[in-house]
């Protein structure tokens, strides 16, 4: 094996069987715990300059030599080091495993010299700031699969500052601060600002960039009241979550003034809502979470949701004006809500969302702006929701030469969008869709009063319920329900209202039916076992 890897076939690594590579050598008594795998021995054996530089009877000559190989382009013809190395801890390292250094990590050391010249492995402070440099520079994707042992070391309090436990700062959290300029300039650990600011942006950055589990202990001391922070006159301070959401984001601070005066509730259902979803998961679990979520009625979210956004009156005053459609939809959409469904708003996500999200913190939510007329980069059978509301009416035809030309509405836009909401969605997943109806009351009123029955103008078709109800089942949905609401025309004037009763008693007269004469449709409609 030693001629083959050194100079045979075997110099290639894509020409070796995976084992050769990721195999401990089993001519090394404990070679895992050494970290020595068998391309590295075989190719040391065939070597005397390696045996010699390298004497693998010692510790000094073997981490020399994993150092050797991982310098000089991972061995040989670029040939890896298995995938053991980043969950085994340093042998070569006294209290690797409580300090958290993997072999991985303690090889890359010992292969560079300014790494070895920025942190002299000398002081266990020193190995901390070595462990926030891997960690940051490092470790990759791979902070969701850490081995048990390095992530309890990681979620342990922090061992270098006291009263850590009060901040819910955890070790990870210090040692990325300690090795990272910004932070250090930026969060001050000896005052309460600092380290609530490193905790936000831990939460609120850190965590959505590398996902991973919050230790129990820090999920419980979110909940909590935070420690004062420089906002005195509040007899009940609100939990640490909620002071890190207020810390970490700029419109929720001009939107929650901590004098007292305000009511601070809606802090928690930012926190909730801000948090990446595994963490908003954990925190939402908790019983004092839960308690001030659920004392917020539905119409007061979506005014807490609002306030977040109180610096963009172009947007607030949109939302003002589908207030009461929106907080229809959420009345069809609560039922169906359920632990850990992965739910698409169409569209982008907005107070539908938001709302969502506070009633079932473990949903996790996506948006899209993609050009619904087209294929979704979406993944087939991917979504157990889709929320689809007040988009189908600005649909325009597919632009095609086949179709360029023609003069009709052809739908070709609104059933490619549906079909592919049919692709992503699971089997027995469901679809939540409402559009203006063409054909309500008010809009018959409209054409009397020779006025365009459009909601409006920029809309490129409107729909009556059942236009809608085909297209869903021409694209193979289940219609589930279907019906109309009145949630336009909330300050209809006496003497208008009283023209849309005699029109109403008119059409009855007349024979012609009265039922969905309401302004919005609402369908549900299910993807079916196909």
């Amino acid at each position: 094996m030693s001629w083959w890897l050194s100079r045979g076939p075997g110099r290639d690594a894509e020409k070796r069987p995976v084992w050769v590579g990721s195999n401990p050598s089993p001519h090394i008594e404990g070679a895992k715990s050494k970290g020595i795998f068998l391309a590295a021995h075989a190719l040391w054996h065939a070597r005397a300059d390696l045996q010699a530089n390298y004497p693998l009877e010692t510790e000094k000559g073997r981490l020399g030599y994993l150092a050797w190989w991982l310098a000089n382009d991972q061995g040989p013809r670029g040939a890896s080091l298995p995938t053991w190395f980043s969950a085994e801890p340093s042998p070569y390292l006294e209290n690797a495993r409580d300090s958290g250094i993997t072999l991985h990590a303690h090889v890359t050391w010992a292969s560079r010299s300014d790494l070895q010249a920025s942190f002299p492995l000398k002081s266990n402070q020193m190995v901390s700031v070595f462990l926030g440099w891997w960690l940051q520079n490092c470790h990759g994707d791979s902070h969701a699969n850490l081995p048990d042992w390095l992530a309890e070391v990681l979620d342990a309090p922090a061992a270098f500052l006291e009263e850590c436990e009060a901040h819910a700062i955890t070790h990870e959290m210090y040692v990325l601060w300690a090795c990272i300029p910004d932070l250090q300039r930026r969060f001050d650990l000896d005052e309460p600002e600092g380290r609530l600011g490193l905790l936000a942006w831990h939460l609120f950055y850190w965590r959505d960039v590398h996902p991973r589990a919050l230790p129990d202990w820090v999920v419980q001391r979110l909940t909590m009241g935070s420690p004062a922070v420089g906002v005195p006159g509040l007899s009940d301070p609100p939990s640490l979550i909620a002071m890190a959401a207020w810390t970490r984001h700029a419109p929720i601070k001009r939107a929650y003034a901590l004098d007292g005066s305000a009511d601070l509730r809606g802090l928690m259902a930012w926190a909730i809502w801000l948090l990446p979803n595994d963490a908003a998961t954990q925190v939402g679990q908790q019983k004092a979470a839960r308690r001030v979520l659920n004392s917020l009625a539905p119409a007061e979210l979506f005014e807490e949701y609002l306030a977040g956004y109180s610096d963009l009156s172009d947007l607030i005053e949109y939302y003002r004006t589908h207030k009461k459609r929106l907080l229809e939809t959420f009345e069809i959409l609560r039922p169906k809500l359920l632990s850990k469904q992965k739910l698409l708003e169409v569209g982008g996500a907005g107070p539908l969302a938001f709302l969502a999200k506070c009633h079932c913190p473990s949903i996790a939510i996506q948006g899209t702006h993609t050009d619904l007329r087209y294929e979704l980069d979406l993944a087939e059978g991917s979504f157990d929701l889709i929320i689809f509301t007040e988009i189908l009416e600005h649909l325009k035809d597919r632009e095609s030469p086949e179709i360029r030309d023609l003069e009709r509405f052809n739908f070709s836009g609104v059933n490619s969008a549906l079909r592919e909401f049919l692709r992503i969605l699971k089997t027995g997943g469901e679809m939540i869709l409402s559009t203006p109806n063409v054909t309500s009351l008010i809009n018959v009123y409209k054409i009397l009063s020779q006025r365009h029955p459009f909601m409006f103008d920029e809309h490129v078709r409107e729909f009556t319920i059942d236009e809608v109800s085909e297209l869903l089942e021409s694209n193979r949905f289940e219609i589930l329900v279907a019906e109309t609401r009145n949630v336009w025309d909330e300050s209809i004037e006496p003497s208008t209202g009283k023209k849309l009763k005699k029109l109403n008693d008119a059409i009855r007269k007349l024979g012609f039916p009265i039922e969905q004469r309401e302004d919005c449709i609402f369908i549900v409609a299910r993807k079916p076992d196909l």
